[in-house]
């Protein structure tokens, strides 16, 4: 069975009804920013850090994600909010999902930097093990 493991973590994570939504919305992407992103709204980027192919070929595939924290302005503080609403939604999740959710996410670190045009993000690292 192929499975899209960032599918199942972006789409997890656009769930309405949490603090991370409440900062971000739907503003959750895979891969890269939105093409003239400029910063002006919080939003999270998830990267998925395997080595192998990034779609599944077994019903549980575990990976680390490099997910990237935005406030929307020029200060650190909304990333770091953003980060925390992040945390609280994913971190230590631990389901008996079936198919098509997240079995466990784990935080391995996460650092302040600054993108060339001087935004703050807010990088952190988890290790997220989905079924498919």
């Amino acid at each position: 069975m192929n499975v899209d493991p960032i599918r199942i973590v972006t789409e997890y994570l656009e769930t309405s009804g949490t603090a991370l939504y409440t900062l971000v919305g739907a503003e959750v992407y895979r891969d890269r920013m939105p093409s003239g992103f400029l910063n002006t709204a919080a939003m999270v980027c998830v990267q998925n850090q395997a080595l192998t192919n990034p779609v599944a070929q077994a019903d549980v595939q575990e990976d680390r994600y490099a997910i990237k924290c935005y406030g929307g302005t020029q200060e650190a503080s909304p990333a770091w909010a953003v980060f925390r609403a992040l945390v609280t939604r994913l971190h230590n999740i631990s389901t008996d999902t079936t198919a098509g959710g997240i079995v466990l996410a784990e935080l391995e670190v996460a650092s302040l930097a600054w993108e060339p045009e001087g935004w703050p993000v807010v990088i952190a690292t988890f290790r997220i093990k989905t079924h498919g």
